[in-house]
């Protein structure tokens, strides 16, 4: 039986319109520049470029992406794909150096398909067994493509409030359950279906006993995570080097 991590909101409990809202500013010309193929890229986003170049892209406008998908995906076989550049595009922000390694995946030779499929094991039996066919070695799994990302697909794919469902898993959110001492996985290696299920369980009971939605105990998990990444890298920069002598 799961107990809810209390701990998580030892300083307040967001509104989920900040979640919703979490926001990136983005070079729509750097990202079409990149893609192997112009279909790949989602009009929506368009719509968001304010200069002719820059735009800003949140939870909910990934979202609308993600129920265009949803309807779409059976006849374009570029829709889960379109999703993907989406999400990542979200995830990455204005740097230069990420947009070229999330291109990656796209270069392989059935990336349509096998988001496809990942998508149809999603609607039909949920997002563990989507998990799990999404990971190296599974029916949908892509090339450069790992559970922070492709969650982040299955997310903006599934997840509705007031029903749940799948939920982002990257090392942030992990190290932000390690430190309210929730789960005890390495943030830097690949986690198990059954850390999945753990992980949307832990995510849907804590959510339950304090009146908010799993999504948010995603966010604020992320954020701790952060937070935990920037104390070890302050104290990184602060540590005596190792030929450094002593007076």
């Amino acid at each position: 039986m799961h107990q809810p991590m209390h701990d998580l909101f030892e300083n307040g409990i967001p509104a989920r319109t900040a979640v919703s809202g979490q926001r990136v500013r983005f070079d729509r010309e750097r990202w079409l520049a990149a893609l192997p193929d112009r279909r790949m890229w989602p009009e929506e986003l368009d719509a968001l470029v304010t200069d002719g170049r820059w735009g800003v892209v949140d939870r909910t406008s990934v979202f609308e992406i993600g129920a265009r998908t949803a309807a779409e995906c059976d006849a374009d076989p570029f829709a889960g794909v379109r999703l993907y550049v989406a999400a990542a595009v979200w995830a990455t922000g204005p740097s230069a150096r990420d947009v070229t390694r999330r291109i990656h995946a796209l270069r392989a030779p059935d990336v349509t398909a096998r988001l496809t499929a990942s998508l149809e094991i999603l609607r039909e039996r949920g997002p563990v067994d989507a998990y799990t066919a999404s990971m190296r070695g599974g029916v949908a799994a892509v090339p450069y493509l790992g559970a922070p990302l492709f969650t982040k697909v299955l997310y903006f794919a599934d997840f509705a409030p007031g029903s749940g469902g799948a939920l982002i898993l990257d090392r942030h959110v992990v190290a932000g359950l390690r430190d309210v001492g929730a789960v005890e996985w390495a943030v830097d290696k690949p986690w198990t279906s059954e850390d999945y299920r753990t992980y949307l369980a832990l995510a849907g009971v804590t959510a339950r006993a304090h009146a908010t939605e799993p999504d948010v105990v995603e966010y604020v998990a992320s954020l701790r995570g952060r937070q935990v990444f920037r104390a070890l890298n302050a104290a990184a920069r602060e540590a005596p080097s190792s030929d450094t002598v002593e007076s």
